[in-house]
């Protein structure tokens, strides 16, 4: 490979498949697209604010150009470059790769120091983090992904890297004092494109709250205006422990329902493998701050406000049941644990321990 390049691979629910959903490779090369443009950006200077401005000659200069795919597994191969390479020095197109390839492994790794390193400039580092949220999988989505370049080995995108992001910034980054750290999902009632603010309908109260918003999310605003979208950040709350002001946004996504695909499951250093791929269809609870997935076969019932929280809450969940039923004798369960050891026999295999 040389240094320009970068290479996806995809791997679904079904290891041996080797076809992918258009949504999900689309999604994965936006985000990844969007990563290399800031990187370019701020390797010729560039200082990203509330707004980032980048030239058509920039995003022509540095495009994520593909290649042919590679046979036997879904791999999407491409390089960052001008179609008249005499255009762009391939040498600095490769220290953007390596640069950006970095900050995908310090992420991955939890190495918030290297990202600081990486990236000193907080607005900079924060927009990176949201783009390598977009290209991570969704979780639940059965997917897991490897980025590579010409150097070191390929990194694993998996679908707990969303989760992981958000506990390494809001552990890094944040110092709330007096407000709290808060999702709060609304109707998204208003969009203020001239002063980038929002208002959204916040159901358990009624109480419209606003706050703003980053230019880089007016594509997904637009397209989920009148939805319910969520918005994490420092919330100020009110005498009765509900939102009362969102005061500063860090992360503002389109509500997730989309079905849970269980295929393999880590959690405390136990690996799980459903026989035959799980889907469950998750739901919102009745004040609309919850996402719930339930499965009665298996006594599995995980909420959580986050999609990626909520695959947290069902690993651990999974662990739960496969330790103290699926691997207890049955002399010392009851006649209904152990029915319940049997329907988690038939669904799920041990593989191993990490």
């Amino acid at each position: 490979m040389a240094d320009s390049d970068l290479k996806l691979r995809i791997i679904g629910p079904d290891a041996d498949g080797h076809d992918v959903p258009a949504a999900v490779l689309l999604r994965s090369l936006e985000a990844l697209q969007q990563l290399v443009w800031q990187f370019a950006f701020a390797a010729e200077g560039g200082r990203i604010r509330r707004r980032l401005k980048l030239s058509p000659d920039l995003k022509e200069r540095y495009a994520l150009r593909l290649l042919p795919a590679e046979s036997g597994s879904y791999v999407v191969r491409g390089h960052v470059g001008h179609t008249e390479p005499d255009l762009v020095d391939p040498v600095f197109s490769g220290k953007v790769v390596k640069k950006l390839a970095g900050f995908c492994r310090a992420a991955v790794a939890g190495d918030f120091r290297e990202l600081s390193a990486l990236v000193p400039d907080r607005a900079q580092r924060l927009r990176a983090i949201d783009r390598l949220r977009g290209l991570a999988p969704l979780p639940g989505s059965g997917y897991r992904y490897e980025l590579a370049n010409s150097s070191g080995d390929p990194i694993a995108l998996t679908e707990t890297l969303q989760a992981e992001l958000a506990r390494m910034t809001l552990s890094a980054e944040d110092d709330c004092g007096a407000e709290a750290v808060e999702v709060v999902t609304g109707k998204l009632i208003e969009i203020n494109f001239d002063d980038h603010n929002l208002v959204l309908l916040y159901a358990p109260t009624k109480r419209e709250l606003k706050c703003e918003y980053d230019e880089a999310a007016e594509p997904l605003l637009f397209e989920n205006r009148r939805d319910l979208i969520q918005v994490r950040g420092k919330v100020r709350l009110g005498p009765d422990n509900h939102p009362q002001k969102i005061v500063e946004a860090d992360y503002i996504g389109a509500l997730d329902l989309s079905p849970f695909v269980l295929r393999d499951v880590e959690f405390a250093g136990l690996r799980l493998r459903f026989r035959k791929p799980r889907v469950i269809q998750p739901r919102l609870d009745e004040t609309q701050q919850l996402i719930c997935l339930e499965d009665d076969e298996l006594n599995l019932s995980a909420h959580a406000r986050l999609r990626p929280d909520l695959f947290e809450e069902v690993r651990a969940c999974l662990h739960l049941l496969w330790t103290e039923y699926a691997q207890e004798a049955d002399e010392v369960l009851e006649p209904m644990a152990i029915e319940l050891k049997r329907r988690l026999l038939d669904a799920v295999e041990e593989v191993g321990h990490a």
